[in-house]
């Protein structure tokens, strides 16, 4: 090994005055005596339990996780690969890993070379099995038996590194470095007390942070610092002419071109560890994955398109048949025949979203080696590349963690690293060494705690931290931009280089990593296959034709009794409709039993009749349906179906995964919430208040129209927090109840139109009596019959209540958009 620089002759021989050499003092000899003694013993090596040193994940080694080279991966431009999970800057960086890694890929060598039982050793309890059998290794090996693979895996990384560390200056400077810090770990080695930190195992994640740290500061900076004086003594003793010697002095100090791999080398000098760098530090570390995160647009657009879009579309028996291909058919022909204009102009897209799911899932297979999961080996599944004929099941989650679901499992990973970089910053913030940093910690401290649903993400291709080649590009031009010159404006190879790396750091921050975290757990549900029953809720008309009752029971009703005893039902509720319906045909299919003639009776008494406890006639009294006789039953059971048609009208352009009722609890509670909080309220004659109200819920039901798509992906989710997501403001949503869905989109559209309609009833009726009042004022008669001016009132009075009523039908039963708007 390379001797440093020598002061004294005595010192280079290690000898004393006399001549002779002092056992006790010899250090490095008896640490080569007693690594030779170690040598000598039979191998008992067992490193389960035991921190990996240099390694980029927190994890012990343990024969089915991680193994220590899963976390020791050196990628083809000699950047280090980060483990997935990490969530702190690894201490240990290029080029410094480079010798941490030859030394311990190092060890195993020698292990392999001395021992027979090397491969044993080896093989799954510290190394990676799946990583040694790899077929697609590159290279070519002789034999093929497992202690040639195991050696080819081991001889691999030791010459990675010393190649890595060569293509940063040259062969010469490599091995300068590589000699000098193995002797210098070698002298700090033999001194145990100053130096606690070196260990043979590192049990806790403490100590071998430290022990990295250490390494930098006190091995190879040292080192790195002093390579131009090494390499000059080295010169020196090589050169044989002047000529030479002066031809080196001069290349020496000719100006070198900065690159960005002095200022990712000089982030890593101890001389700034008291700087605040760690966030640049992680940034830099993440680059690899910051390139990748763009494909979080096109899984999240993926998996939505399949789960929701495409929902039902798919009976459970045939689920494990389907491709991709057949399931895009099926879903065109349901958007063209179902839903409006609109939306079959929409699937155009849809093929758009298959191609770049498809291409997603390709590129991170790339990316990744085939591992779902890049890290530790009990998390890590292999995967294959899609496409149109893949199977539907091994893309969508099933609730089998063990199979399929290839499209969020890769979403998680991207996500979850998304979150964890941003978390890391949060954090980092709150260290006080960014208390002058006041602005960046509060732009920080309120974006970054924010939180977006992959939702939004999905629909306008945004808030997600990543990086393309040009953003790259400029970091590195920045980076070198920033080299401080105070009085050498040419800097040589024995310059001491600075960099403002704060100055870097503040315009990553602004620049890129000001983002809110991602929650994808709202769409990470099972697919929902379509399960064929018999629809015994909904009645149609078929299904009323086959209860066969007698025609005694099919009276009509009259035009009068039409609109004055059940005008009501105009005004009543799509639940209430929906249950009054189930109700009367309930009792109907009783009274199909029946031979005796009860055309007479009336509904009341014959449900008292056929129910002792009377909690069907607490039913029928709750949901307002009137006493009539059973004569008009199957006429009223009409009327019921056709007021409910009515409504249905109005939203045959929206899903049916929005069209579910609300139960009569929760519209029971919505019901009275809204009488006490928009129709119940004194206005004392404000048409201004009114007027507001009115555009408030006018306003609300246009977002939510706006919105739909994005409810129909969350129908099972609550609207209320869906709305918060969405970041919509009203104070509706302060109003309603938490249970309600996005799937009750149309119940609660139809309620907020009724109440609507009323309040507008109301702004008419002060409008048209402020009138009156202002026409009498000019129109009075002092002769007039003070009756005949009541009669008159009164008549006008009733005029208007009708008019009314007719108003609010008509806002009832317009086109649905049209009803979103004010006339």
């Amino acid at each position: 090994m390379l001797p440093p620089p020598p002061d004294t002759e005595n010192e280079v021989n290690n000898t004393t005055v006399t001549g002779q050499t002092p056992v006790s003092e010899n250090r490095l000899l008896q640490w080569f005596n007693r690594s030779m003694d170690d040598i000598a013993k039979p191998p008992t090596i067992s490193l389960h339990g035991i921190q990996c040193f240099g390694s980029t994940a927190y994890h012990v080694i343990t024969a089915t996780g991680v193994h220590y080279d899963c976390g020791c991966v050196i990628n083809y431009d000699g950047a280090l690969v980060q483990f997935t999970n990490r969530t702190h800057p690894n201490p240990l960086n290029p080029p410094a890993v480079y010798v941490a890694y030859f030394s311990t890929f190092g060890a195993l060598a020698w292990h392999l070379l001395l021992f027979d039982e090397s491969v044993a050793n080896l093989y799954g309890p510290i190394l990676a099995k799946h990583a040694i059998d790899y077929d697609k290794n590159d290279g070519k090996i002789v034999g093929r038996n497992l202690r040639t693979k195991v050696c080819h895996f081991v001889r691999a990384r030791i010459l990675s590194t010393f190649h890595c560390l060569s293509i940063r200056s040259n062969q010469d400077e490599a091995c300068i470095l590589f000699n000098r810090c193995f002797e210098r770990m070698a002298f700090l080695t033999c001194d145990q007390l100053q130096n606690s930190w070196i260990k043979p195992i590192y049990t806790t994640l403490v100590d071998v942070l430290k022990a990295e740290q250490e390494y930098q500061n006190q091995i190879f900076y040292p080192v790195y610092q002093t390579l131009a004086e090494h390499k000059k003594y080295v010169n020196s003793l090589q050169l044989e002419s002047q000529l030479q010697t002066n031809l080196q002095d001069y290349i020496t100090r000719m100006p070198i071109i900065i690159r960005f791999l002095h200022f990712k080398t000089e982030l890593g000098n101890p001389n700034h560890s008291k700087m605040p760098l760690n966030i640049l530090r992680n940034f830099l570390n993440s680059t690899d994955f910051l390139k990748m995160t763009k494909i979080i647009y096109d899984l999240s657009q993926f998996y939505i398109l399949l789960h929701y879009t495409y929902a039902q579309l798919i009976e459970r028996d045939e689920f494990s048949e389907i491709t991709l291909r057949v399931l895009y058919e099926r879903g065109q022909k349901r958007f063209n025949t179902t839903y409006n204009f609109d939306n079959r102009n929409e699937c155009n897209n849809h093929m758009l979203i298959i191609e770049n799911g498809i291409k997603a899932v390709n590129l991170y297979h790339k990316f990744t080696d085939g591992l779902i999961q890049p890290g530790a080996c009990d998390a890590t599944q292999r995967f294959f590349t899609i496409g149109h004929d893949t199977l539907v099941s091994y893309l969508v989650t099933t609730g089998n963690n063990d199979e399929g679901d290839i499209i969020m499992r890769i979403l998680r990973v991207f996500v979850d690293y998304h979150n964890s970089l941003l978390i890391s910053i949060e954090n980092e913030m709150d260290n006080e060494n960014y208390n002058g940093h006041h602005v960046l910690k509060t732009l920080v401290k309120k974006i970054v705690s924010k939180e977006i649903s992959v939702l939004q993400i999905g629909h306008d291709n945004h808030s997600v931290i990543t990086l393309d080649d040009n953003d790259f590009y400029w970091i590195e031009q920045l980076s070198q931009a920033s080299l401080k010159c105070d009085e050498e404006y040419f800097p040589t190879s024995s310059t001491q280089l600075d960099f403002d790396f704060l100055y870097v750091q503040s315009y990553i921050i602004r620049t890129y990593l000001l983002h809110c975290r991602i929650n994808y757990r709202q769409i990470d549900q099972k697919y929902q296959c379509y399960v064929r029953r018999k629809t015994i809720d909904e009645t149609t008309t078929s299904d009323m034709d086959k209860i066969d009752l007698n025609e005694i029971y099919s009276v009509l009703l009259s035009h009068d009794q039409l609109e004055t005893e059940w005008n009501f039902l105009k005004e009543m509720s799509l639940d209430k409709l929906y249950e009054g319906r189930n109700l009367l045909r309930q009792i109907t299919i009783t009274l199909q039993h029946y031979s005796d003639d009860l055309s007479q009776k009336y509904l009341y008494e014959f449900v008292r009749i056929i129910d002792n406890e009377n909690n069907l006639l607490e039913q029928v009294k709750r949901c307002q349906i009137k006493n009539f006789q059973l004569c008009y039953i199957t006429n009223v059971r009409d009327l019921y179906e056709k007021s409910m048609n009515d409504f249905q009208y109005l939203f045959t352009d929206v899903s049916h995964l929005l069209r579910i009722p609300l139960d009569k609890e929760l519209s029971f509670e919505l019901n009275q919430i809204l009488k006490t909080e928009l129709i119940d309220i004194e206005y004392q004659d404000q048409i201004d208040k009114l007027q507001v109200d009115i555009q408030m819920i006018t306003d609300f039901l246009n977002v939510l129209q706006k919105n739909e798509s994005i409810l129909l992906h969350q129908s099972t989710q609550s609207l209320k927090e869906t709305c918060e997501i969405l970041m919509i403001e009203s104070r509706i949503l302060s109003l309603l109840p938490v249970a309600i869905k996005c799937e009750n989109y149309v119940s609660l559209t139809i309620q907020l139109i009724q109440v609507r309609s009323i309040l507008q009833e109301r702004t008419i009726t002060i409008s048209e009596i402020e009138t009156n009042i202002w026409k009498e004022d000019f129109d009075t008669d002092i002769n007039q019959n003070p009756w005949s001016k009541i009669l008159k009132e009164t008549d006008r009075v009733t005029r208007f209540r009708d008019c009314s009523m007719r108003f609010a039908t008509f806002f009832q039963y317009r086109t649905r958009f049209a009803a979103f708007s004010l006339t």
